[in-house]
């Protein structure tokens, strides 16, 4: 079945940060973070686990989940900027 996380409405789509709406695109993206439970990968309390850990993978994964958020939230010419950080904190 579905999950949460499959939802449409769950979806980071409503607003796209386009240079001028910072404050309205940071409450809209950290609501829709938030609701996944995955507002740790933007705060950095989670710290990637070594290689070895079994929760790498999780970590890598989610991790990954979040920034694909971000960078979708963001018109083209601000998100190219992003593409290379590797962790959802740095964004």
């Amino acid at each position: 079945g579905m999950t949460h996380s499959d939802s449409p409405s769950l979806q980071i789509r409503s607003v796209k940060l386009n240079g001028t709406n910072y404050l309205v695109w940071t409450c809209s993206s950290s609501l829709s973070i938030a609701a996944r439970l995955l507002t740790r990968y933007i705060t950095c309390s989670t710290k990637q686990p070594t290689k070895d850990s079994a929760l790498s993978a999780q970590w890598i994964s989610e991790n990954a989940l979040v920034m694909t958020w971000l960078i979708n939230s963001m018109e083209p010419t601000i998100s190219r900027t992003f593409l290379l950080m590797d962790t959802a904190h740095k964004i």
